[in-house]
């Protein structure tokens, strides 16, 4: 009886070892169903009752019953408050995931984004993260892939997810919202590079590493400014990227110059900012993007 004694502990030990490594990434209420007195269970919200609660359950979901709905309040003088929610503390870990997948619709203004950050902590040190910038409305749910990177090969002991609406620079506007479902860990997209031939074009790329501590690089690309019979010329332009912070004030400048048209990449260094989530904003003639990106110290 023994070697089936010894085959049965090497079964349990496994099954154990794969219950505890499950454990160890879950996502505190992944889909969003349970609400223990109307209050959203493993997540701090932006809600602040009786003044506004911004962040409600909602029977419009992807799956199961409930889906999680943050709407910009009105809190007078025409100011919305932004809804935001977060999983705070942080849900333990023991793995490098390649990406958080999830379902979402959107309801916003111009000028509104809604934004989600991943980030990964070791010890508590930042080791990993990611961010993702949604900005186009979408009346039925569509899945998004929030790719993941990693500084260094140590393995995450705690992970962080952050979901807000924000005003590109300034207060978002009241009845933008946004509905999320069904969260996951999976597999990363692919991140397309622009080849040789590519005819030069205006984009702004999200910062890698992001979240980070205290650099990251921020690619961009220019293009001609177009001419009076609608051809883009091949003449510089003059480029701005700015940093902004949550409330519009401009932080940093990171480029200020005319340039031609091509791809580019500059390292930006946050070592005098406080941790947190700013604007990066790209301008080239009347062309302007903006993202997001997190400094985690």
């Amino acid at each position: 009886m023994r070697p089936y004694r010894y085959l049965l502990s090497i079964l349990l030990l496994g099954l154990v070892a794969c219950l505890s490594k499950g454990i160890a990434q879950t996502i505190p209420n992944a889909g969003f169903e349970d609400w223990p007195g109307g209050v959203l269970s493993g997540w701090t919200t932006s809600n602040s009752p009786p003044t506004y609660v911004n962040v409600t359950q909602s029977a419009d979901k992807h799956s199961g019953s409930w889906a999680v709905m943050g709407t910009v309040a009105d809190v007078g003088y025409n100011i919305g408050y932004p809804p935001s929610m977060v999983t705070d503390p942080g849900f333990p870990m023991n793995s490098r995931p390649a990406a958080l997948h999830g379902w979402y619709k959107l309801s916003l203004a111009s000028g509104d984004m809604f934004s989600l950050v991943v980030a990964f902590k070791t010890g508590g040190t930042g080791v990993g993260g990611g961010s993702l910038p949604l900005t186009t409305s979408t009346s039925i749910y569509k899945e998004f892939v929030l790719n993941v990177g990693y500084s260094g090969s140590a393995i995450p002991d705690s992970g962080y997810i952050t979901m807000n609406i924000f005003g590109s620079l300034g207060y978002a506007t009241v009845g933008s919202f946004f509905l999320v479902d069904d969260l996951s860990w999976g597999t990363a997209t692919a991140v397309k590079e622009p080849g040789a031939g590519t005819p030069a074009r205006f984009a702004l790329e999200q910062n890698y590493p992001n979240p980070f501590n205290p650099t990251t690089t921020i690619g961009y690309g220019v293009s001609g400014e177009k001419n009076g019979s609608g051809v883009s010329g091949q003449g510089s332009s003059l480029v701005r990227l700015s940093v902004f912070d949550l409330l519009g004030r401009e932080v940093a400048v990171l480029v200020n110059e005319n340039q031609q048209p091509g791809q580019y990449r500059v390292q930006f260094n946050a070592q005098n900012l406080s941790t947190g989530i700013y604007f990066y904003r790209l301008q080239s003639g009347s062309s302007i993007a903006t993202k997001t990106l997190t400094v985690l110290k």
